[in-house]
């Protein structure tokens, strides 16, 4: 069983955290046999485990300029089991969005920031070369980005952002109370905020990385961790596709 479940979701590259307490890890300590079992039952997935990419902690400077947020602006959460849930948001081409809008497709979705230096990307471009993978099967998934900081991720802004990934990809903004509420459904978690090291971004953040699909009648079916190869993400959607 558990294999299967090392098989189906890949292996992370991510440092543990605990909701609250983080943990602090030696850099030199491997992390790869640790396992995160995720148990569906009737849709319901239960996670022991979350993931941030270090163990840095915000503060606020002063002036508004370059102020880091508190991590009590974003998306919190101790959930051990999650279930996914509903959602009306604003995309980039200016539509309203809800869950109810892809009546009859999975949805294939991922949250983040686009102001995120790495793992946001690459999981995005996976993302993308799965969908490729799975051919005009894909034509059966919706892939949307939903963003948990609609500060900076204005409509206008992530309407550049998505050209970079995929021809279909929309991505999905609103208010702050919208975005939570979404975020607040997949069980997402920001760990810390902190100074961007790159240029051209005020702050950055630590937060759980997966990839949700959703099946039509919008049960969460599976959780991809970050790590998952594109190979296996379109096999694994194309067999639920198939039942």
């Amino acid at each position: 069983m558990m294999t299967w479940f090392k098989d189906t979701f890949g292996k992370s590259s991510r440092k543990p955290c605990n909701y609250g307490d983080q943990l602090v890890i030696e850099k030199k300590k491997l992390i790869r046999s640790l396992l995160v079992c995720l148990t569906v039952a009737a849709g319901t997935f239960q996670l022991p485990v979350a993931y941030c990419d270090d163990q840095r902690t915000g503060t606020v400077p002063e002036g508004d300029l370059n102020r880091i947020p508190p991590v009590s602006d974003f998306p919190q959460s101790d959930a051990r089991q999650i279930h996914g849930g509903p959602f009306n948001l604003t995309s980039h081409l200016g539509n309203n969005v809800s869950d109810q809008n892809f009546e009859g497709s999975f949805l294939l979705i991922y949250f983040g920031y686009s102001y995120c230096p790495d793992i946001c990307p690459t999981d995005l471009v996976v993302m993308g070369k799965a969908l490729d993978l799975l051919g005009e099967e894909a034509n059966n998934v919706q892939p949307l980005f939903i963003t948990f900081d609609p500060a900076r991720d204005t409509r206008e802004h992530l309407a550049g952002y998505v050209r970079s990934f995929h021809s279909r990809l929309l991505a999905l903004t609103g208010s702050k109370e919208q975005t939570l509420a979404a975020a607040n459904h997949f069980g997402v978690d920001v760990s810390a905020t902190y100074k961007a090291e790159a240029p051209g971004s005020a702050y950055s953040m630590n937060h759980s990385a997966f990839t949700y699909l959703v099946d039509p009648e919008r049960k969460l079916r599976v959780m991809f961790r970050n790590g998952t190869s594109p190979q296996l993400m379109a096999d694994t959607i194309r067999r639920r596709l198939q039942k």
